[in-house]
């Protein structure tokens, strides 16, 4: 091992060996906490070499102290599966190989995992490392690949930790293209470290350029890496089409490859190409299913290797999204079987209960993920929404205040909040939860049209005029939009304002006769006896039944 102020995960990689391995050879290169400590602590050797920036320097060094027959490699966030011990003591008996892979399982944050094969496991003497970081060793003879775990925690480390870790990585890879740039590995970790950095177009630039000048020699390992992590970049960028073009072409390479394959299916989905990403969700779910019965030595490192419980909630968005709700619940739900732990499917399911108009199903959901304690501020909002249509102005209003106790500025909560404080008649009540949503979202049409209620019913004629100029301002208004703000304009007796939105409905809508008998009834408020008339018997012309315009009518001869 190579060591510096790892206290954090030392004790537990030690703990992973400390009888399977006959020595421990631990070289420090500047630790300041516990790491010397504990490593003697588990009876290692620890020996002390200052740090040159050079991972295989102090690689090769630690491996000048080892004494016995094979060696095991491992990083301090690391830990050996104990059920594989006996698997890898046995392999040691044979001489037909020098090198044993093991699979290193990263356990990323969001409970993801990735997968890689890595050599770990070396005769004396038949290897030693290469490159001054993500060192790679140099093996002779023959090589085994395995299953036998390694668990590795050093990517799941808190944002900050990562960012620093991530400065470094980029800072030696840098250095290493100055002095190596037709390294095509060192290529592969920039752009990938340029993509956990979210440089996405430094990392689309820079990935590019290398795919440009060196894909002729690259390894297909090297080539698929870089084009799907441009892939993803082009995606996080919102050029889905440039994104679909790269994922396919790494797909005719490869037509199995896990992450490629996820990628073209959340591009597909972003396009509103429901079925095709359907189809790649599906081809991920089969290809991952042969791995897992029959997992296949790669070079590659599949990010997605956890990921089936996002595929499965994906396939219910695009279900969703096509409007087929019972096929998107089945998906939902078995995702929530592979992760019960993860919010969104829950999220997901409630909202398309939602949709079926099966309220008490999404309340169940919903209080599910309370339960489990996962609930965020969407779950209460949800939650507030089922109340809402159910009836209850209470529980919703205590639904919603949950919501916005996790984020305060929770728009969207604010203002349904302010809705049902305003069919409550707290009219002061709605309008400051009205006001704090339009601090956080000025243009939310919604509260506007709240607001321009309240103000119609506290006499504040020019305030609610004033929403409404905000709300035409914002956006075009529709058809449904129109009627509200005349409806709204009708209650203010602002009827020359009304008349210009029911004109403005009617020249898309002119067979709307609803809407010719209000703009006739506001030409009547106006005095303007012939322009009413006009309107009534236009409506009538259109429905000779309706009654309001023939009530109208017969009052006006």
């Amino acid at each position: 091992m190579i060591v510096r102020n790892e206290e954090q995960f030392l004790p537990q990689c030690l703990e992973s060996i400390k009888d399977v391995v006959d020595e421990i050879i631990v070289v420090d290169t500047g630790s300041t906490d516990r790491t010397v400590e504990i490593a003697e602590g588990f009876g290692a050797k620890v020996h002390h070499h200052p740090w040159n920036n050079d991972f295989s320097e102090a690689r090769n060094i630690s491996l000048s102290y080892a004494t016995c027959d094979w060696i095991l490699i491992m990083d301090a966030d690391e830990e050996l599966e104990r059920e594989d011990v006996p698997l890898l003591l046995s392999l040691l008996k044979s001489d037909e190989y020098n090198a044993i892979f093991l699979a290193n399982i990263n356990v990323l944050s969001d409970s993801q995992q990735s997968k890689h094969y890595n050599a770990r496991v070396f005769r004396r003497g038949t290897m030693h490392y290469e490159g001054i970081v993500h060192n790679q060793p140099v093996i002779e003879g023959n090589t085994l690949s395995t299953e036998i775990r390694l668990h590795h925690y050093g990517y799941g480390l808190p944002e900050e930790a990562m960012a620093r870790k991530h400065r470094r990585t980029g800072d030696l890879l840098k250095r290493q293209l100055e002095e190596t740039p037709e390294n095509t590995f060192a290529q592969m970790n920039f752009v990938r470290i340029l993509r956990n950095q979210h440089r996405f177009d430094e990392a689309i630039g820079q990935g590019k350029e290398f795919l440009r000048q060196y894909s002729a020699r690259m390894s297909p390992m090297h080539r698929q890496m870089i084009s799907n992590d441009v892939a993803y970049c082009l995606f996080a960028t919102d050029q889905y089409e440039k994104a679909e073009d790269m994922c396919r072409q790494v797909l005719e390479e490869n037509p199995d490859n896990l992450d490629v394959l996820f990628t073209l299916g959340a591009v597909l989905s972003k396009r509103g190409e429901h079925r095709e990403a359907l189809r790649h969700f599906k081809k991920f779910l089969s290809a991952k299913r042969e791995e897992d019965w029959r997992p296949a030595f790669t070079q590659l490192i599949v990010d997605t290797y956890t990921l089936e419980d996002r595929v499965w909630n994906n396939i219910g968005e695009c279900y969703r999204n096509m409007g087929l709700l019972d096929q998107a619940i089945r998906a939902y739900l078995k995702a929530i079987r592979i992760n019960p732990g993860h919010v969104n499917f829950y999220k997901n399911l409630a909202f398309s209960y939602i949709r079926q108009n099966r309220p008490e199903r999404a309340e169940e959901i919903f209080k599910k993920a309370i339960t489990l304690g996962i609930a965020d501020e969407f779950v209460f909002f949800g939650l507030g929404e089922v109340y809402r249509s159910q009836g209850e102005p209470e529980r919703a209003i205590a639904a919603y205040r949950k919501a916005l106790a996790i984020k305060e500025d929770f728009a969207d909560a604010h203002s349904a909040l302010g809705q049902v404080l305003l069919a409550q008649g707290e009219l002061q009540d709605a309008e400051t939860e009205l006001e704090r949503t339009l601090k956080y979202s000025p243009t939310h049409i919604g509260a506007l049209l709240s607001l321009s209620q309240i103000h119609g019913r506290t006499d504040r004629r020019k305030e609610a005029l004033a929403c409404m100029d905000r709300i035409v301002a914002i956006a075009p208004p529709d058809g449904n939009l129109r009627l509200h703000l005349a409806g709204l304009c009708i209650g203010i007796e602002a009827y020359p304002r009304a008349i210009e939105f029911f004109e403005e409905h009617l020249r898309s809508h002119p067979t709307d006769y609803s809407a010719l008998t209000d703009l006739a009834t506001c030409y009547l408020h106006l005095g303007k006896r012939e322009a009413a008339l006009t309107g009534y018997r236009a409506a009538l012309q259109l429905n000779p039944r309706h009654e309001q315009a023939l009530k109208n009518l017969k009052l006006l001869l």
